[in-house]
């Protein structure tokens, strides 16, 4: 029993040493690469929300974050939510968003809208979807052709357009556009919006 126990603590010691080597060998990584992470997420927003607004690159908008709801209120897929403005002026609200319905994450979108509840445009901040099938979802003309221009509430209570061969990446943007709609209703409509 003894030369057992002894056998075991032979092989259980060394592994428990490796593994805690490991943990702070992550912890290190994570502490120098999450600076940089933060910062290309960052830069990646701001583009994103001049893209989405048709701003110029040397444009600074005034991007205000809006206070979500608690519990059951937020709607589920809800991230955060922005008033965006330039100089003063209220150009619209962006929602970030994920939707459900993809094969490993979530769609992580940014959806554009104006003060009267139109889609102004969509951006995609993160997927891993399937190459060559989701992302046909994803590209400007697709969304542009459901989405874009139109009201969102009125674009999700249709039938989800769909792409052929993309039928879980189309209703993860379908479900996005859907939180986003949601969310716009309880900030802006019921709450008033918020101005820049």
């Amino acid at each position: 029993m003894k030369e057992r126990f002894l056998y075991l603590l032979k092989i259980v010691c060394p592994l428990t040493v490796i593994c805690l080597l490991m943990v702070a060998l992550i912890a290190v990584v994570n502490h120098f690469t999450a600076p940089t992470i933060e910062q290309n997420e960052k830069a990646l927003f701001d583009e994103s929300i001049k893209k989405l607004f048709a701003l110029s690159e040397d444009a600074s908008p005034e991007v205000k974050a809006m206070p979500l709801p608690e519990g059951d209120a937020l709607p589920k897929g809800a991230v955060a939510a922005y008033a965006v403005g330039i100089e003063g002026e209220l150009l619209g609200y962006c929602m970030e968003v994920r939707g459900s319905g993809a094969y490993s994450e979530d769609l992580r979108m940014l959806v554009a809208l104006d003060d009267q509840g139109r889609i102004i445009d969509l951006s995609c901040l993160a997927q891993s979807e399937t190459p060559g099938k989701g992302d046909k979802v994803l590209n400007g003309s697709f969304y542009a052709a459901h989405y874009v221009g139109k009201d969102a509430r009125q674009s999700v209570s249709a039938e989800t357009p769909f792409v052929s061969g993309s039928t879980r990446t189309s209703t993860a943007l379908y479900n996005a556009v859907s939180c986003a709609a949601d969310l716009y209703e309880i900030l802006v409509r019921q709450e008033g919006g918020v101005t820049t």
